[in-house]
């Protein structure tokens, strides 16, 4: 075994098989083909006296991960998923540690949140218009208040995924509530609650998360089957931003979320909006695109170095566009789902392709650090 470079990724699992074991296999395998080893390792496994990092490599002619002891990585490629807020403060320390190594460079650092993103592009006049109204609620007070004056709202944790634990709250009448979304284990979830019962529920789930609250937007296509976009935009060879796909996710007819944790299905983009809004079809490719050009530099500009990342678009009964999320550690599965081997091909190439970039251009020495 004998590479010029290291690339490691970050993952929150000590030893394989790995969540998403055929991803860093193709990582790998592409990897090999520029001289690059690939690393896959735990943030608690470094050995800051030594110098040294334990993880795995895939072996392509054995069809297998081997144990390595290494020196940390030149490049780090964040791919750790966090299963609760406790979860993400136990890795926060050894993270951090990695990203004060002198000659290690992180590809990209991981959002910190939906209300951070948020705060970023509220900021930006040509993105601002496309951003529910957006509340950071601490106290159930704040979610009534919010509530009374919209009638109908999701609440979100700040720091969750794959739609879980995204819950609808609707007043029906005074006094009375309907509740629709999934719970913390991605199960579908609904119930009625008196004044009393939201109040003690709420109570309740604002101390176990950080949470957003925004209107209840109507998401769904004709037949009250909720659809989102996927679009997946990365960096390239150049070290510049390109669109690599746009797919949809449908969910199950009237439910809230379309995730395809949640059972969702994948559609092909075009054909989707051709078939749903055939007046809009023009106006929401280039809004789609023109937003999807804008997000990334801006989001970077503030925030600090990123890789890729995975913009979620809604589109109303109206035809308008909204944002909905921001994920910088976006999956794959969806152009799997939808026939689109060339854009998962791309999207993992592309990844080897910039940190042959960094390389060759020495990016990594003294760059790369994170914002304050």
């Amino acid at each position: 075994m004998n590479h010029s470079h290291t690339l490691g990724i970050l993952t929150c699992q000590a030893k394989p098989p790995y969540m998403e074991d055929h991803f860093f296999r193709k990582l790998s395998t592409l990897a090999a083909k520029e001289n690059i080893l690939v690393l896959v390792f735990s943030p608690k496994s470094l050995r800051l006296r030594e110098k040294r990092v334990r993880g795995y490599y895939w072996a392509e002619h054995s069809k297998s991960w081997n144990p390595i002891v290494a020196p940390p990585p030149e490049l780090i490629y964040d791919r750790c998923f966090y299963l609760s807020s406790a979860h993400y403060r136990e890795y926060t320390p050894f993270i951090k540690r990695l990203q004060r190594l002198p000659n290690t460079r992180f590809l990209g650092y991981g959002l910190a949140g939906k209300w951070e993103v948020y705060q970023i592009l509220s900021r930006i006049p040509h993105i601002r218009p496309y951003l529910p109204d957006t509340r950071r609620v601490h106290h159930v007070n704040e979610v009534l208040e919010y509530l009374q004056k919209k009638r109908d709202i999701v609440i979100k944790p700040i720091g969750g995924s794959t739609g879980k634990k995204v819950i609808r709250v609707q007043q029906l009448h005074p006094g009375w509530y309907r509740l629709l979304g999934r719970d913390a284990k991605n199960r579908p979830f609904s119930a009625a609650m008196s004044d009393q019962q939201l109040y003690s529920w709420l109570r309740k789930q604002l101390l176990l998360s950080r949470w957003i609250a925004q209107p209840y937007l109507h998401l769904y296509t004709a037949d009250q089957k909720p659809f989102d976009i996927r679009v997946l935009t990365q960096k390239n060879g150049h070290g510049e931003w390109e669109v690599v796909g746009k797919a949809i996710r449908q969910g199950n007819h009237g439910g809230l979320t379309s995730n395809l944790h949640g059972g969702g299905k994948g559609f092909r983009f075009a054909p989707f909006i051709r078939h749903h809004f055939p007046d809009r079809e023009k106006v929401i490719h280039q809004q789609i695109d023109a937003l999807s050009q804008m997000i990334p530099p801006s989001l970077e500009s503030v925030h600090g170095p990123l890789l890729e990342l995975g913009i979620d678009i809604g589109i109303d009964r109206k035809g308008d566009i909204w944002i909905i999320e921001v994920n910088s550690k976006p999956g794959r599965n969806l152009f799997a789902m939808t026939g689109e081997q060339n854009v998962q091909h791309q999207s993992v190439q592309n990844i080897i392709d910039y940190a042959c970039y960094c390389l060759k251009a020495k990016r990594f020495e003294g760059g790369g650090k994170r914002k304050q």
